[in-house]
């Protein structure tokens, strides 16, 4: 049964509405608006029939309060009033509502106009959802293709993802970036986080696949796979038309062996012209590869790779993110000989 919220400070009037519509909804009547966002916040609501003249917060402020808050703001909002006004009725529309009618109820029509916005709203929904599918099956796809080309793994992709989850709530807790890091981007970075490699797919198994240290000749094509990658993402994304991740993706791609110092590549940028989700992949992905066999190497230990990214601060990477994953080293190493 769809959750209908009903907002009004007629007490005679919100009983009998709620009367009416509770045959064919879960209703939840309130007389004060500021009730509103504490029962959206905690259950799930299908649509708020909201009085425009409410005494505590009119429904102008309220429908801008829905808005700014993210889980919540998609809700459809339909406004009505005690009074016919045009003026007031071209406001409703301008500031997000969904509807706009004026008292008394017809219940028919009212049924008939909740009915029409609970479809349109349930299509959105079911959009938004087939939109984040398909992003996923992009990614993972994308990261299958990238496995199957270099001798990296699916520890290798899973370890540095919780690295990078690790690394950037630890930036959110005490940084200079808390304020950016939210909890929807960190989720978006750590989603992201796996196609940073993904433009070594354009590079020739020869240099890709060597048995040995690469020559300077050849690394300079491995580089490439920096703008690879971003075009690749850029071309997935015009195709697609996705959400959030695969913007942050190709961020990443392009950005993850700058170096703070302005010595990386592939366009030489310094300190905080490299994106902070760069940044961050940076130090994950390089601790992993320390830790890892490689042909012409074995692996280092925890402590010898920790070593060495504490080397690299101020001049491969970021202060502030090489002081937040020593900060959390003890978890670092859970994670890394957890997958092992």
């Amino acid at each position: 049964m769809k959750h209908i919220v009903l907002v009004d400070n007629n007490l005679v009037d919100l009983k009998a509405a709620e009367n009416m519509l509770k045959q064919y909804y879960k209703v939840s009547a309130m007389g004060l608006s500021r009730q509103v966002l504490e029962i959206c916040k905690s259950h799930q609501v299908d649509l708020i029939l909201l009085n425009v003249n409410m005494p505590d917060m009119d429904g102008f402020k309220m429908l801008e309060a829905l808005k700014m808050e993210r889980k919540i703001k998609d809700i459809p909002v339909m406004l009505f009033s005690d009074y016919d006004a045009k003026e007031v009725e071209v406001e409703c529309f301008e500031c997000g509502a969904v509807d706009f009618f004026t008292k008394p109820f017809v219940i028919e029509r009212l049924i008939h106009r909740i009915e029409k916005h609970l479809q349109i709203f349930g299509h959105r929904k079911f959009l938004r959802r087939g939109k984040n599918n398909l992003e996923e099956s992009i990614i993972t796809s994308c990261c299958e293709l990238i496995e199957s080309r270099d001798n990296e793994t699916s520890e290798h992709v899973e370890r540095t993802k919780e690295y990078v989850r690790l690394i950037a709530k630890q930036l959110q807790r005490s940084s200079k970036y808390a304020d950016k890091l939210d909890n929807r981007y960190i989720e978006r970075l750590v989603h992201s986080s796996p196609l940073h490699d993904i433009g070594k797919i354009g590079i020739r198994d020869r240099i890709l696949l060597k048995p040995g240290r690469l020559t300077e000749s050849e690394y300079e094509q491995m580089k490439k796979h920096t703008l690879i990658g971003e075009a690749l993402i850029n071309t997935i994304i015009e195709k697609t038309e996705p959400k959030d991740s695969l913007y942050l993706a190709k961020e990443i791609a392009i950005s993850h062996h700058e170096r703070f110092d302005g010595e990386g590549y592939p366009w030489k940028l310094t300190g905080e012209e490299i994106p902070l989700s760069g940044r961050i992949v940076s130090v994950a992905d390089v601790y992993d590869a320390l830790i890892s066999d490689r042909i012409y190497r074995k692996a280092m230990t925890h402590e010898e790779a920790c070593e060495l990214i504490l080397g690299g601060k101020g001049n491969q990477f970021d202060p502030e993110i090489i002081e937040a994953f020593m900060a959390i080293e003890d978890a670092i190493y859970a994670v890394a000989y957890g997958y092992k």
